[in-house]
This record gives structure tokens, C-alpha cells and sequence, in this order.
């Protein structure tokens, strides 16, 4: 191995090696290929340099949103909306209605 007290920045970046780590979430990060995954993230398949490894982040993270926020909520916990039109409109259906207005 080079002697590192001789190196620059950018030479000893590019002597490093990473891997792509994933979260239960579904957020990406990059791991020193040396260093031990941490609870709760999990390998995601790819290593090699800084670049190659943000580069394959880029291609597959296109939602940063976490997973538990992109997912859709069940139907069942979803308010119900029901839109009413003005009594005076010709095709007021209000009557159709479960709870109609009452008459003030």
C-alpha cells in the first residue's frame, strides 16, 4: 500500500472503497467497505469507489421520502368525502345524501 503521508485528499479518496447501504426505510448511505453494517441497515449490493457508489444511489433512490410515508394509507382509515352542491344548483342531489343539511 502507498504511503499515505504522501498522498492528497483526492488520491486517498481514491484509494477508499465503499459499499451502498439500505435501511428499512429505504434510505441509501455510503458505508467504508471495512466498516461493520449498523442495526437496522442492510447491504444493498454495490461497491467500489465513492463515485460508482453515489452514482448507483442516484439511479436507484428517486423517492427520498422514507417508506412508511409513501405508503398509500388503507382505505378503511381514509376520511370520506362527499361533495354537495349548492342547494340553488339544478342538480343539487343533497336529498341522495346521508346527513342532508337541515333547513335553517
Amino acid at each position: 500500500m502507498t504511503n499515505l503521508m504522501h498522498l492528497d485528499r483526492e488520491q486517498i479518496e481514491a484509494q477508499l472503497r465503499y459499499r451502498v447501504v439500505v435501511n428499512s426505510e429505504g434510505q441509501y448511505a455510503l458505508l467504508l467497505f471495512e466498516q461493520p453494517l449498523p442495526a437496522g441497515w442492510r447491504d444493498a449490493g454495490e461497491r467500489g469507489s465513492k463515485a460508482v457508489c453515489l452514482e448507483f444511489i442516484r439511479l436507484v433512490w428517486n423517492d427520498m421520502r422514507p417508506t412508511s410515508i409513501r405508503q398509500p394509507i388503507p382505505s378503511n382509515t381514509q376520511p370520506q368525502l362527499t361533495a354537495r352542491l349548492p342547494e340553488s344548483h339544478p342538480n343539487s342531489a343533497d336529498h341522495l345524501l346521508p346527513n342532508p343539511p337541515s333547513p335553517a
